[in-house]
């Protein structure tokens, strides 16, 4: 028995015209374990879309029907879900990520990528204001008694050192020629490194593997 397979789908014919079992979709990899088991001689073809071929415009039309019903209980592979999320508009909802991230796709920006593992890392960390070195998260788990910076005896979240703290105040003006905002993290990360360098002595050696070392 001879089987006939038309489909619409080029890029399906394609991937099933490589030998290879190696490839990431489940789905995919279901097909051609199918198309293995039978014992009878397959052919693939593939039918150009819209081109007024009666039974491709009678799938095209059950695919609308299909798509238009309860997905609820069909199964997605893992890559279908990842594909989905990767292609979801980046948006933050919490309140402090808002003022922070100020509405931007991306939480980085290419600067960041010249920077060494470590202040990335610290950087980062200080950004979403769950750093160690910061004394309102270290109260928040239980490290110190007050969340208070020792010179402004305010919170000392990441928004207070940038923006507020007498420790960075000549760094501000060093740095930046008007009024510096939290929002900055993002938008100008390498002001805001320099500014906190001088709160945070690690974030000055952005561009050496190491500090240097004291002899």
């Amino acid at each position: 028995m001879l089987w006939l397979i038309a489909t619409d789908s080029e890029s399906l014919v394609n991937s099933l015209s490589n030998t290879s079992w190696k490839v990431k979709d489940e789905w995919l990899k279901l097909i051609k374990k199918m198309l293995a088991e039978i014992q009878s001689k397959v052919t693939v073809l593939w039918i150009p879309s819209h081109c007024d071929i009666e039974g491709n415009e009678r799938a095209d039309e059950l695919a609308n029907r299909g798509r238009l019903k309860d997905q609820k209980e069909v199964p997605v592979t893992q890559a279908i879900v990842k594909a989905k999320i990767k292609a979801r508009k980046w948006t933050p909802t919490h309140e402090r990520a808002k003022e922070v991230y100020n509405g931007r796709l991306k939480p980085k920006t290419d600067v960041e990528s010249k920077w060494t593992k470590r202040v990335r890392s610290l950087f980062s960390r200080l950004r979403t204001d769950h750093a160690k070195e910061l004394a309102a998260y270290q109260h928040k788990i239980g490290k110190v008694e007050s969340p208070n910076c020792s010179e402004c005896n305010q919170p000392e979240t990441i928004k207070h050192v940038l923006c507020e703290c007498v420790k960075t105040e000549e760094a501000r003006v060093r740095n930046w020629p008007g009024k510096v905002h939290v929002s900055m993290l993002t938008s100008e990360p390498e002001t805001c490194r320099r500014i906190l360098a001088h709160r945070f002595p690690a974030l000055r050696y952005a561009h050496t593997q190491d500090p240097p070392k004291h002899i």
